[in-house]
């Protein structure tokens, strides 16, 4: 054992070798099991395999396939789309989009352009155009030769073969508006139509049916007089219009009656009937030299004729013609009183069925109602008034005398009940007003209440009446406009001075952060109003530095800010002569905004001055949301950083008139109707003219309010707000000095703000 390792055999040991033997029959059975469960394994693959192939082409067969059933088929299409689909661009107005067509169109043949276009024709249109939706004149001129339209809309055909004009005409229309109306009328200047009975007739008629209506004037051929009047339907018209040419070149032209007949009749095998759908169209001859005296005595002897009849012709003179007009509204008068009449009849007989009984009924009967206040802070008030003055008409208002229009109101309402009760009561003469009230309801309109003392004749005695009156709301007309684009550039103008030089800076920052960071298509020009032009240190270095940082920031976008200095005196000058001069480098289309600078810009408000400002008819002046003085109004808390609209907050300023946009053309023109009383100033050393310093006019808005060339839009916007700013009114005088000290006083704050503050300063003893 002397450090030998001895190696024994197991398998040599015959105890070793019992125990392996053991284990190797005891494993026997698991090496059996895998490998026979790997043989027919593999053996049995294939045959599984296929039968569920066959089960699979079995269960497929059975299947019965859907022919309704979608299916894609790819085969031969593009992965990708081979053109880009095209965005669908709607038209702007809904009738275009669905086909939708004006009622009608009036075409005027004028007789003789050269001698009374101005006669008969604008006495055509006066008493026509507002009864169609549109109406034109057509005349038939020599090439080279003027012709003065009056502002009628003319439309002039230049042909060498005369005669051709109606059929010139029907060509016209068909190629410039069928698609717009529903029927079309031709008719001369020498008559006149009934404008109200043509709406009427033309109203009862269906587009589903072809129409040609006219009058028949007896002839044997049947054709249809123009000067009574035609009407052609949108499809008798479009079906004619392929024609024309040939009635042109084939139809023997002289009589203009029988060529627009004959070329409906051979076209369209349609001839002019003086009926369709049950509507009748009568014309009433009358003779040729008849006078305008004579034209009530003849129509009285026509009166189921003139009645019934549409059009009346030949009118030689604009004096017959307007006659007939005046004869006609009488009538239609007449006829609307007497069916006013039976409705208030019919309305006082069952006012006993119907709901809330007789005492429902309202006062003139049929008028709307009186509106029910929902609560005491809802109550209509009654305005006291008498002959001369109003009182407690607003709540910062004791007592105002009766001006203008206002005075004409309550003088109409004083006549009226002084002739009614006069007729009455013959024996009563009027001696004075003794009270009077008045109330606005916004349901029915204007009701007044007055006390009036009358005379006795017979007794001299003193006899007091109350008389109610009512002035009630008619229908709401719009009154049309022409449509203005959103995308106009706003050149905004505001003056500067030397006290305003952080306001100025702020109101630069406001403009960064609203316009020039939003690519806002504006353009900002302040002008710098330097009183001492000698000075060593320039007051608006500051606002001048500001003004090009932000210039170069979006100097690719091109200018949008620019400084105008000018050097005035002491005191600053009228506002229009300083605009005189700031306007000069603009085009005569660019629209202004004279704004101030404690205003909030906004894109909605900039939005509304492009929409409500019209070249050639409108300006606007809105009426802005004024902050209250913040030591009254934040109090109890901090200042906003944005001015909310809210009553707390502040007011609109129905008295600021300091913001207004106009187009630099109108305000040219209507500074030239005043330049007599307030002189334009064409350079700087103008200003320096005491001429200069005051005007009767004060503000650009007043301005164009006096000058009356223009319509005036003042409304309130939201989106206007100014900051507080203290005012200083004792530089102006008269109106200028009520408006400045009445917006002074009113931008304090509200009266339990301001009672609260008195009240805390009386318990401090500090007042």
């Amino acid at each position: 054992m002397s450090g030998k390792t001895i190696h024994q055999d197991t398998y040599k040991d015959p105890v070793r070798r019992y125990q392996l033997v053991c284990f190797s029959w005891n494993q026997l059975p698991l090496f059996v099991g895998l490998t026979l469960g790997i043989a027919f394994g593999l053996i049995l693959t294939p045959i599984v395999t296929e039968s569920c192939a066959s089960l699979e082409t079995s269960t497929a067969k059975n299947v019965t396939i859907d022919e309704y059933e979608p299916r894609v088929n790819l085969a031969g299409k593009p992965v990708s789309a081979r053109k880009q689909p095209k965005v669908l661009t709607r038209p702007r107005y809904y009738s275009t989009e669905l086909g939708l067509r004006e009622k009608l169109f009036v075409g005027v043949l004028v007789n003789n352009p050269s001698a009374d276009l101005f006669g008969l024709s604008v006495a055509v249109n006066q008493t026509l155009a507002h009864y169609v939706d549109r109406i034109a004149f057509f005349i038939e001129t020599v090439a080279g030769k003027k012709v003065n339209t009056k502002n009628l809309p003319v439309i002039g055909f230049i042909d060498s073969k005369r005669g051709l004009l109606p059929l010139h005409v029907l060509k016209y229309i068909s190629d410039n508006f069928l698609t717009g109306f529903d029927y079309f009328m031709l008719v001369k200047d020498s008559t006149y139509v009934k404008g109200r009975q043509l709406a009427e007739l033309v109203g009862h008629l269906s587009i589903s049916e072809d129409v040609f209506l006219g009058s028949n004037p007896g002839r044997r051929q049947s054709y249809c007089s123009i000067e009574g009047g035609i009407i052609l339907s949108h499809s008798v018209l479009r079906k004619l219009s392929s024609h024309l040419e040939w009635c042109a070149a084939n139809i023997p032209l002289g009589n203009d009656d029988i060529v627009v007949g004959q070329c409906v009749k051979e076209a369209l095998k349609f001839q002019c009937a003086p009926e369709a759908q049950g509507q009748e169209y009568a014309s009433l001859p009358i003779p040729k030299d008849i006078s305008p005296i004579q034209i009530e005595d003849y129509l009285q002897t026509e009166v189921a004729a003139f009645t019934s009849s549409v059009t009346i012709h030949p009118v030689n003179d604009p004096a017959v013609l307007y006659q007939l007009h005046r004869q006609t509204t009488l009538r239609i008068i007449d006829t609307l009183d007497e069916k006013i009449s039976d409705l208030r009849s019919a309305i006082v007989s069952m006012a006993h069925v119907a709901p809330g009984g007789v005492a429902a009924l309202t006062w003139p009967i049929g008028s709307p109602p009186r509106s029910k206040p929902a609560s005491r802070y809802d109550v209509i008030r009654w305005d006291y008034f008498n002959e001369t003055h109003i009182f407690l008409d607003k709540e910062s208002s004791v007592v105002k005398c009766l001006v203008g229009v206002e005075k004409q109101e309550v003088e109409e309402v004083v006549n009226s009940s002084r002739a009614l009760i006069e007729n009455k009561y013959p024996n009563l003469k009027y001696n004075r007003l003794i009270n009077g009230y008045r109330r606005y309801d916004p349901v029915r309109g204007m009701d007044y209440l007055v006390d009036m003392e009358f005379i006795d004749s017979l007794t001299q005695e003193e006899v007091w009446r109350r008389i109610e009156g009512a002035r009630l709301l008619t229908k709401v007309e719009s009154v049309p406009m022409p449509y203005v684009t959103e995308n106009a550039r706003i050149n905004m103008i505001a003056f500067v001075s030397e006290e305003q030089v952080e306001n100025a800076k702020h109101f630069l920052e406001l403009y960064h952060r609203h316009c020039l960071s939003k690519k806002e298509n504006s353009f900002l020009t302040l002008v710098l109003l330097n009183s001492d032009g000698y000075a060593l240190s320039d007051p608006f270095q500051q606002v001048k530095e500001l003004a090009s940082q932000y210039s170069g920031q979006y100097k690719k976008d091109g200018p949008k800010i620019a400084i105008q200095s000018l050097k005035i005196g002491r005191d600053i000058p009228d506002a229009l002569a300083i605009l005189d001069i700031a306007i000069k480098k603009l085009n005569p289309d660019s629209l202004v905004l004279l704004c101030s600078l404690n205003m909030e810009i906004y894109s909605d408000f900039l939005n509304r001055v492009r929409m409500n400002t019209i070249a050639g008819m409108q300006v606007f002046s809105p009426i802005p949301f004024s902050e209250y003085n913040p030591l009254v109004a934040y109090r109890n808390g901090d200042r906003p950083v944005e001015l909310d609209v809210t009553t707390a907050h502040g007011f609109y300023n129905e008295h600021s008139y300091d913001h207004i946009s106009f187009y630099v053309a109108d305000y040219v023109a209507s500074r030239k109707n005043i330049s007599n009383e307030v002189p334009i100033a064409k350079s700087e050393k103008d200003l320096l003219n005491p001429d200069f310093l005051k005007s009767s006019y004060g503000t650009v808005t007043t301005m164009f309010i006096k000058s009356q060339k223009l319509h005036v839009l003042r409304a309130v916007d939201p989106f206007l707000r100014l900051r507080y700013v203290e005012k200083d009114c004792s530089g102006l005088w008269g109106t200028q000095f009520e408006f400045c000290n009445e917006s002074r006083l009113k931008s304090q704050g509200t009266r339990s703000q301001l009672a609260k503050l008195y009240h805390e300063f009386t318990d401090k003893n500090e007042l």
